[in-house]
């Protein structure tokens, strides 16, 4: 295999040119998308949902009220049957 050979192929791909090439006109249009109503529905859920405070303060200060006024209360049975569904152990 001969390397020197490499000069002359280069030389000659180098003299050929590509002619007939016109150049690509700009376009002036802008990206766009577009959403379906399902997921303008998810977004407006999303903000929603955002804006949801974490922590109910109506509800902690009426369980509250109704601790120190000895009105709550909550049975044993409901306590125990929440923690096994979300344990997923009661079936």
């Amino acid at each position: 295999m001969r390397i020197d050979q490499i000069n002359n192929i280069y030389e000659t791909y180098k003299k050929q040119s590509v002619s007939g090439a016109k150049p690509i006109a700009k376009t002036q249009k802008k990206d766009q998308v577009e959403l379906s109503e399902t997921a303008k529905d998810f977004q407006r859920v999303y903000k929603l949902l955002n804006a949801t405070p974490d922590i109910r303060e109506d509800k902690v200060n009426e369980i509250k009220d109704r601790i120190s006024s000895g009105t709550y209360s909550v049975k044993a049975e409901e306590v125990t049957d929440k923690i096994l569904s979300h344990l997923d152990l009661k079936g």
